[in-house]
Order: structure tokens, then sequence, then C-alpha cells
């Protein structure tokens, strides 16, 4: 597993988007309804980055990207932090082969890169909470629940 600097900036929270991959497919038979089965239960997630760096910054990512070229190009993985609806959780992560990171624009002392990564099984620390979530929500009850995602999964 390569080591992702932790001197560089991970990406941005505003420039982020994350898409889920189906975990069913659907079957049209040539007579009777439609039906779906379960193909799995640990899809992989696909999020759209940006990093934004001081041109510093940006110098050391370049020097990360070439010197792990080739583990990059054939799926290595390595922890990075990523935001996500519960805040910044780490994930074991590698970048896709189109997604790799790509000069987006410069602005002044900024530079922004734009990359898509791959997580194969996505940490969710609230995940074996969800009824207890579910429960709190229903009954109305914000602060105990940023109170569960803050103190108790921490």
């Amino acid at each position: 597993m390569l080591e992702f600097p932790s001197f560089i900036r991970g990406p941005v929270e505003a420039g982020f988007s994350r898409q889920e991959t189906p975990r069913f497919d659907t079957s049209q038979p040539a007579s009777g309804a439609y039906f779906s089965e379960i193909v799995s239960d640990d899809a992989p997630m696909y999020f759209s980055v940006n990093f934004v760096l001081t041109r510093e910054e940006a110098l050391y990512f370049r020097a990360w990207l070439r010197r792990n070229n080739f583990e990059i190009l054939t799926g290595a993985q390595f922890e990075i932090e990523l935001s996500t609806e519960e805040g910044i959780t780490t994930q074991i992560a590698s970048f896709t082969p189109s997604g790799i990171p790509q000069l987006s624009s410069e602005s002044g002392r900024i530079v922004n890169y734009t990359g898509e990564i791959l997580v194969q099984k996505f940490n969710e620390p609230s995940a074996q909470f969800d009824d207890l979530i579910l429960g709190i929500g229903a009954s109305g009850g914000s602060y105990q629940l940023q109170y569960l995602i803050n103190e108790d999964l921490s």
C-alpha cells in the first residue's frame, strides 16, 4: 500500500462528488414481470475529487505521483481522508485508470488538480447504528444525533 503524504492537503470538500455503483441487477425475462436481484452488498464507490494546492504543495504532489507512477497506474491503494456525511473519514482508495490527477487550472499561487478515486469498501463508522439513528431522527432529536456522531463514533 502506498503512503499518501500527510503534508499534502487532501481533496477539498467543495469540489467533491460521490457515485455509488448499483448493488442490484434488473432482469427483463421474455415473458412475465421483470425482477431485481442483489448482486453485491459491498459495491465500490467513485469519488470525483479536486486538490487545491499551493505551488509548493503541488510540487510535492507531482513528485509523489511521479515517484509512484507505476504503482498508481496498476491500481495501488493508499489511505486518504475524504469528506463524507459523517465528516472526514479515512478510506482505502486507488485512482481509477481515467482518474489519475490532472492539472485543471492555475490561479496565481493556487494550483488545482482533478481526479477520480475508487473506494472498494466504503468506511462508514455510523453504519452499525442505522436503527438507532433512524429512531433518533423519528423523535426529532438532532442534538442526540450530533452527540452520537461526534462523540461515540470518533
